[in-house]
């Protein structure tokens, strides 16, 4: 059984067995869901969902798919934007029940959450081309403004988001490209930027390197391809 495979199983029982009449739990003794998931939970599993739609888009027998992956990143981010969600930017750890609510930016062993959700809100604006996730990140990155200048050793995953907000990546391109883009190593180049499915690309052209929504001149070589890719996540 490949390591795909396998991550899809772990991301549908999660979906099947840690949503409750609306609610995601971040717990589960003997089948039984328990207490409700905090934002590392969200921003993780939101994480891996958007991992895992990239993957699917790579290979072919798990192309079809792709679009539900999507469509669960997309969901969850909702529901996490109306639990979580600070009017200020970002999220905060828990539930509005607690008196005292913080925003988690300094990572430890686990990445702060914040840091990674603003980077699946940059995902999920190039995937869906919904300028909304693009400015929710953005009204986020400028809330922890003060951390990033004053102590950016702590808060390394925020830095990384920060950088995918600088340097957004599209590549659109066909399923009849995918295998030999993957094969020739393109995508270890694309830091910070996501793979979509296009069918109707210009004429002669493999893909469509994009910076943000803003498309350059159709690449219609594979090193044509790479090179746009690396000067666009520069």
């Amino acid at each position: 059984m490949d390591y795909l495979t396998l991550a899809v199983q772990c991301a549908q029982y999660i979906q099947q067995q840690q949503q409750v009449e609306g609610t995601f739990y971040r717990l589960n003794y003997g089948g039984r869901a328990e207490v409700p998931a905090q934002s590392e939970d969200y921003a993780l599993f939101i994480q891996a969902l958007l991992d895992i739609q990239q993957t699917c888009l790579q290979f072919e027998q798990y192309q079809a798919q792709s679009g539900d992956w999507l469509a669960a990143a997309i969901a969850l981010q909702t529901q996490f934007d109306c639990t979580l969600g600070s009017e200020q930017g970002g999220y905060f750890n828990a539930s509005s029940a607690l008196i005292l609510q913080e925003r988690a930016y300094q990572d430890s062993a686990v990445p702060a959450a914040n840091g990674i959700a603003i980077t699946s809100l940059i995902r999920l604006f190039l995937l869906s081309e919904n300028l909304a996730y693009l400015d929710r990140a953005e009204t986020a990155l400028k809330s922890f403004s003060s951390v990033l200048q004053k102590a950016p050793r702590a808060c390394p995953s925020l830095l990384s988001a920060l950088d995918w907000f600088h340097h957004p990546v599209l590549v659109r391109t066909s399923a009849e490209h995918i295998k030999s883009m993957r094969d020739q190593s393109v995508y270890t180049n694309l830091h910070t930027g996501v793979l979509k499915l296009e069918d109707n690309l210009p004429e002669g052209a493999i893909a469509l390197v994009c910076k943000g929504l803003k498309c350059l001149r159709p690449a219609t070589t594979i090193e044509m391809m790479r090179e746009q890719i690396e000067q666009s996540c520069l």
